[in-house]
């Protein structure tokens, strides 16, 4: 090749050069910076470097004394075998270690480079991790990996934010010289402009405040039922309704549907015109029962328990296995009902035994060696007017179970170390995975204790015992955990839907919810697979009971219906979308009695 191995890398091109390469790809480093960061703080002794198409390192992070440095050219004309410069050339990623590299400088180093493509599949620059030979993680390729997805996506989302900007420029100029109330929304509900008179309805005083939000936060409860697998595409019927500051209803109707985008990658933006009377539309007020999701007739029946139940003060006590959600229904309870207090929550099992009477019931100054100055207020006080939660009733000491049992009884409290009795208003709910009645038989709990408890009783059945709301509550979990990440919608294909119907769940909705949460993390893509999922849930028993098979096909049903209107009828398109041939999907089409001309 020419090149002298033992000359060294440090060739940097002069700084009106390298500013002028920076600048070409300003949008590439703007985009890959954060992740670099990202990449940066958890290898040690690394150094991450993004090199343009001509391999010149146009950023790098890290020590400034190992090989690479900004302004270096690492094409294989320059230095002979690197990785940054094969794998422009050869656009494929590759790890080279120590005498694998052609220059001497890079023998003492293990080095990483993943191309970065555009949104047209070309090469437009590599990210590379580089750090001495011994001191990379096995992982490091992986985290490397998943640091071009995110920059591609990046990418990709600025270029099709680029068209959006284009109309939506159009569009917002004449919105702002119409005075009615009209928001601009794009396919997936976000929110791209807001006329005034939008923003004082909805209580926002400048337009930044409510750009980029999505328009389901503004919808009733009733309009965001999560059932069907591509609910994060905004389609609502060509009427329906927003709630107002004042979580006033307020009707609302797509006056005009328009497309941008090219080829099958096209996307829709809405204007929506909103009145600003409620038109006789009934006002709706947000409920935490709206989280406690699920169609089996056995959970419609506990939240009808619960409204009872939170008309009254009466002591509440929750059954259930680990992971059901016992909590959210005692949370439910408490903000369906009139009490004014806060709502506290607090683990009896979780809390050792000698400290167990101090943290329900407070102490006064001075009480004994280590007491705060001033006192301390128990978990029984925090609740004044309010709801005291108490899980894992059955880890209870039985010398305590014997304090709650009088206080439930007279309703007063005694801090340590004070004479005086003091009567608070509170309710108690208490929430238990043992069988009590057992516990009783075996001296472990009190018997009048649990009558005191038992007044309304709720149980709740494990997940394994209601697999038909297992697509509904996926779908939930989804959605909240996507928007937690801070990651975009994602959907759950039919075939990992069929495993989550199968498996069991042991862990019931909380294993569910760290299952979902597993396969977000680990998708680099918008769709969740088998793959993604957890080994044991893939090797699960695959007899699926009668009513599972009706919740898969039911949710089969709903992703292929909304997959054609989003296609517009479409099949070609729709098939595509899907991941199937056209015939499988004329099948279905056959066999769910789908027109998709209701649909063009």
């Amino acid at each position: 090749m020419g090149i002298d191995p033992y000359r060294g890398c440090r060739q940097p091109l002069p700084s009106r050069d390298l500013e002028y390469k920076q600048n070409l790809i300003s949008r590439v480093i703007q985009s890959a910076k954060p992740v670099m960061q990202d990449i940066f703080k958890i290898p040690k002794k690394c150094f991450v470097a993004l090199s343009d198409i001509d391999g010149c390192i146009v950023e790098v992070l890290g020590n400034s004394r190992y090989v690479l440095e900004i302004g270096l050219v690492c094409s294989e004309q320059a230095i002979g075998t690197n990785t940054i410069g094969t794998v422009l050339l050869e656009n494929m990623s590759l790890e080279l270690n120590g005498y694998e590299h052609y220059s001497t400088c890079c023998h003492s180093y293990r080095a990483i480079t993943v191309p970065i493509h555009d949104d047209h599949n070309k090469i437009i620059a590599a990210l590379n991790l580089t750090a001495p030979l011994g001191t990379l993680p096995d992982w490091a390729i992986d985290l490397i990996h998943l640091g071009v997805k995110v920059i591609e996506s990046q990418l990709l989302y600025k270029s099709e934010q680029a068209q959006l900007n284009v109309l939506r420029n159009s569009i917002t100029t004449v919105i702002d010289l119409i005075k009615e109330s009209l928001l601009l929304v794009d396919d997936k509900g976000t929110i791209i402009h807001a006329s005034v008179r939008t923003l004082n309805l909805l209580g926002f005083n400048h337009h930044d405040d409510i750009i980029g939000k999505n328009i389901t936060e503004f919808l009733p409860k009733s309009l965001c039922e999560l059932g069907r697998l591509d609910n994060h595409f905004f389609h609502p019927p060509s009427k329906f309704y927003i709630l107002g500051h004042d979580q006033t209803a307020l009707p609302c109707e797509i006056i005009h549907q328009q497309s941008f985008g090219f080829g099958n990658d096209r996307h829709d933006i809405q204007l929506v015109s909103i009145k600003n009377k409620p038109d006789h539309a009934p006002e709706h007020k947000p409920s935490f029962l709206d989280n406690l999701v699920g169609v089996n007739p056995i959970w419609t029946e506990i939240k009808n328990t619960i409204t009872k139940a939170a008309a009254y003060s009466s002591n509440v006590l929750i059954e259930g296995e680990t992971g059901t959600v016992k909590e959210m229904v005692a949370q439910a309870i408490h903000n369906e009902s009139r009490r004014n207090g806060r709502f506290i929550a607090i683990n009896c099992g979780a809390i050792p035994a000698n400290l167990v009477h101090s943290e329900l019931f407070g102490y006064e100054e001075g009480s004994f060696t280590g007491a705060r100055k001033g006192g301390y207020k128990g978990k029984f006080e925090m609740a004044e007017e309010g709801t005291l939660f108490l899980d894992e009733i059955g880890e209870m000491p039985l010398d305590m179970q014997v304090i709650l049992l009088r206080f439930l009884q007279d309703k007063t409290i005694n801090r340590i170390g004070s004479n005086r009795s003091k009567k608070i208003d509170i309710r108690i709910i208490a929430a238990t995975n043992r069988n009590l009645i057992n516990e009783i038989k075996n001296g472990s709990f009190r018997e009048d204790l649990y009558y005191r408890l038992n007044v309304i009783n709720i149980k709740i059945p494990p997940l394994r015992e209601r697999k038909d709301d297992i697509p509904v509550i996926a779908c939930s979990l989804l959605k909240d955990i996507s928007h937690q990440l801070h990651r975009e919608p994602h959907t759950i294909s039919i075939e990992a839907m069929k495993m989550l119907c199968e498996y069991n769940w042991p862990g019931n909705v909380r294993e569910l919810h760290n299952v979902i949460e597993s396969a977000l993390i680990l998708n680099n893509g918008t769709t969740i697979i088998p793959s993604h999922l957890p080994p044991h849930i893939s090797r699960a028993n695959h007899s699926i009971a009668t009513n599972n098979t009706q919740a898969v096909e039911f949710y089969e049903k709903d992703r292929i219906s909304a997959t054609i209107a989003r296609s517009k009828g479409n099949i070609s398109k729709a098939a595509r979308s899907l991941g199937i041939s056209r015939v499988t999907l004329y099948r279905k089409i056959k066999k769910w009695n789908i027109n998709p001309r209701q649909f063009l």
